[in-house]
């Protein structure tokens, strides 16, 4: 076909309109792959063609094709056909597939149509993918409207959305925002939401969670910032974890920020953990401890279970260090353990 193309356009044009024709399709693949070649061609001759499909084919799927092909065109006649599709149109594939083609024609009137159906669409999903869409373009002009629909927008889906987009905006304004969601967003989840999200920029992320966990008093949102400041991936992430782990008053958020260290195996890491275990009082905490040990590769762990086994004054500590070992299946911990037996 697309040899035919440059031999014959007529011809190759004649072929590909009798063969969308086709219902059933003799073959579907050679249907997409017609599509996509006309989309690939600009020319007054398959224009009317794409928009057909893009209109009315009975195949879901060659009507997305067409779609996405009219919008590589970047033509505002094309663009004006795309939008009365749209309105048109009530399904959310195809509706969302043309918000992706006028994003692609990066067009002011593509954009503009975007923009309405951010604010006022009435499926969430479709405003959503529009939402998406408006982050991508990082402009102070598209900052602004994200802060009036997430101002103006009570729906937790669509203030999620906003805030997803503004996380990825290179702009002081959308990092204040989303801090000002972190520290007051209504409803709680999305709160926490925001101040996972804050995870996304590195150090800088970091730098920001560690400001909203000294001011902040409330249980689950420090758990939030916990995981966000482990997922920012810092290396000073793991030490403030480790720094709450010994010295928080919360046995809450102690254990939560035991089973949030990543680094667990870590040779320093664990080394500071398993000499915890003696000055440590919480029960919780020790328990937790003992699971860390059980079941770490370290053998640091396993000697310090075998320790415990043989020597802890808790009857229950001792028994469920037994328990740990044998599961180990380590063979220096079965060894121990049929000593122990004797």
């Amino acid at each position: 076909m697309q040899s035919l193309f440059q031999a014959d356009e007529e011809r190759a044009i004649s072929i590909i309109q009798q063969a969308l024709k086709a219902n059933p399709a003799p073959c579907q693949n050679f249907q997409a792959a017609a599509v996509t070649i006309l989309g690939s061609r600009r020319s007054p001759r398959t224009l009317p063609i794409l928009l057909d499909v893009a209109r009315s084919n009975p195949d879901p799927r060659l009507r997305l094709t067409a779609i996405k092909r009219l919008g590589d065109q970047r033509d505002e006649a094309i663009i004006d056909e795309l939008i009365k599709l749209y309105d048109a149109d009530q399904t959310k594939e195809i509706r969302v597939q043309i918000i992706r083609a006028l994003g692609e024609s990066r067009t002011p009137h593509a954009t503009a149509k975007i923009l309405a159906i951010a604010r006022s669409a009435d499926e969430v999903p479709v405003r959503q993918y529009a939402i998406r869409y408006i982050g991508e373009l990082k402009d102070p002009a598209s900052l602004d409207e994200l802060i009036k629909i997430y101002d103006a927008d009570k729906n937790r889906e669509i203030r999620g959305q906003v805030v997803h987009a503004l996380i990825r905006m290179d702009d002081p304004r959308a990092r204040a925002k989303v801090l000002e969601i972190a520290r007051t967003g209504e409803p709680p989840e999305l709160r926490y939401a925001a101040i996972e999200s804050l995870s996304v920029r590195g150090a800088a992320g970091y730098d920001d969670l560690l400001q909203l966990y000294n001011s902040e008093k409330e249980l689950r949102a420090k758990q939030a910032i916990m995981r966000g400041l482990m997922m920012t991936k810092d290396p000073r992430a793991q030490t403030k974890l480790l720094e709450i782990l010994r010295s928080s008053e919360e046995a809450e958020l102690r254990a939560f920020a035991l089973s949030n260290l990543r680094s667990k195996d870590d040779p320093q890491v664990f080394e500071q953990l398993v000499a915890m275990y003696d000055t440590e009082q919480n029960l919780m905490v020790k328990q937790m401890l003992l699971q860390v040990f059980g079941r770490s590769p370290n053998k640091s762990g396993i000697r310090k279970l075998m320790t415990i086994a043989r020597n802890d004054p808790s009857v229950e500590m001792r028994k469920r260090a037994v328990q740990f070992l044998g599961q180990s299946k380590d063979p220096e911990a079965m060894k121990f353990l049929e000593d122990l037996l004797k």
